[in-house]
């Protein structure tokens, strides 16, 4: 109770601020990861990007926002996920 009550405070400060076990936890979170080598102005797809853990790369909020936009550099399977990977 006493983690929903904290949970609760967070949200409703809007705190953007990690706390501890919120750090603890990252393994258990999940992120973005390029699951295929990709190559310059590729277009990122479901095939070539994947939600996994830990959660270490990009926000999966932002899953459907890249998809359809292009690579700006090649990069190898395992990578983790940016917007700074994204072409404007």
């Amino acid at each position: 109770m006493e983690n929903k009550r904290i949970l609760e405070k967070e949200i409703k400060n809007k705190n953007k601020t990690s706390t501890t076990k919120g750090k603890k936890n990252r393994n258990v979170m999940r992120s973005i990861y390029i699951c295929k080598n990709v190559k310059k102005n590729e277009i990122i797809s479901r095939k070539n990007i994947r939600v996994v853990r830990p959660a270490y790369g990009l926000n999966p909020i932002y899953f459907d926002k890249i998809i359809g936009k292009r690579f700006n550099k090649n990069y190898q399977i395992g990578q983790r996920m940016s917007l700074n990977k994204v072409k404007k």
